[in-house]
C-alpha cells in the first residue's frame, strides 16, 4: 500500500498490511466495530476500509496528544486548511540549520509537526533553501477521517482495550511500541498492554484480538496458549529483513 498518510510515521503497518488483511478478512464477515488502542498513522483501519467502505464503526486511540489533535484537524476540511497554510508559511522560513531548529524545537503542534515530516536520519540533511515540500491539498487517510464512521479518542491504549475487549462483534488491532531488550519499557504506560494480553485467559475474551508483534522467543514464551502466526517484512529506513507474530485469541485461519 502507497503511503497514505500525511507524514512519516514510525511503526507504520502499510508496507505489511495486505498481509495482515488476508489473516484477519474472513472474521470482518461477523464484525461490527473495529478498534485500534494505538492508532498511529490508522494504516490498518484505512486499509480495511478501502476493502469494506462504510461497513463498520471505527474507533482510534493513540496517547499522543499532537497526533490526535492532528487527526482531528485532518477530519474537518477548513481546520486542515487553516492549519496547511500556517505550515507552509513556516516552511518557507526555513532556511537553514539554524531556523529548522527555531521551528520545531516547541512543544507545540506546528513544531511537533514540522520535525517530524521533514526530518533526516543523518545530521542536517534537511531540505532547505526553498526546497521543502509544502503540504498538499489532499492525503488519502482524509477519505477514511472523513467519510467513515470513525471515533477518535486520545487516552491509554491499555484502557481502549479493557473497555472492549468483552464485546463479541469488536475486532481489537494491537499495534502498541515494540518491547526493547531496554528495561526501562517498563515504566512506560503503552508497554503494560503485554502483561495484560500475557495474563489474560483467552477463552473468556469475547472480541477478536489481533496483535502484531516482532519475533523473538519472548513473544512467543509469553503468548504460546495464543494462535501466532509469523510474516516476513522490511524496515523501509533501514532495509534491515525481519520478521513479525499476528498473535491472535482466536483460531481465524
Amino acid at each position: 500500500m502507497k503511503n497514505h498518510f500525511i507524514m512519516p510515521y514510525a511503526g507504520n503497518k502499510r508496507i505489511e498490511i495486505e498481509i495482515i488483511y488476508d489473516k484477519i478478512k474472513d472474521k470482518l464477515q461477523k464484525t461490527k466495530t473495529i478498534i485500534e488502542p494505538f492508532c498511529g498513522s490508522c494504516a490498518m483501519s484505512y486499509y480495511i476500509s478501502l476493502k469494506h467502505p462504510k461497513q463498520f464503526k471505527y474507533i482510534i486511540n493513540d496517547n499522543n496528544n499532537f497526533l490526535i489533535e492532528l487527526l482531528n484537524i485532518m477530519k474537518d476540511e477548513n481546520k486542515y486548511n487553516k492549519f496547511k497554510d500556517e505550515i507552509n508559511e513556516t516552511l518557507l522560513k526555513i532556511v537553514d540549520k539554524e531556523s529548522y531548529i527555531e521551528n520545531t524545537n516547541k512543544e507545540t503542534l506546528n513544531g511537533w509537526f514540522i520535525g517530524n515530516k521533514y526530518y533526516a536520519i543523518r545530521p542536517f540533511l534537511y531540505r532547505i533553501n526553498g526546497k521543502m515540500i509544502p503540504l498538499k491539498d489532499y492525503y488519502p487517510i482524509f477519505d477514511f477521517l472523513r467519510n467513515e464512521d470513525v471515533e477518535i479518542l486520545n487516552t491509554d491504549g491499555c484502557d481502549v482495550y479493557n473497555t472492549y475487549k468483552n464485546e463479541d462483534k469488536s475486532l481489537i488491532l494491537l499495534d502498541p511500541p515494540y518491547m526493547m531488550t531496554d528495561n526501562r519499557w517498563y515504566s512506560i504506560p503503552s508497554f503494560k498492554i503485554y502483561e495484560i494480553l500475557e495474563d489474560e485467559n483467552i477463552k473468556q475474551i469475547k472480541s477478536t484480538i489481533i496483535f502484531i508483534v516482532n519475533n523473538n522467543f519472548i513473544m512467543r514464551i509469553l503468548f504460546k496458549k495464543w494462535f501466532i502466526f509469523e510474516y516476513d517484512t522490511l524496515y523501509q529506513t533501514t532495509k534491515k529483513k525481519t520478521s513479525h507474530l499476528i498473535i491472535t485469541n482466536k483460531k481465524i485461519i
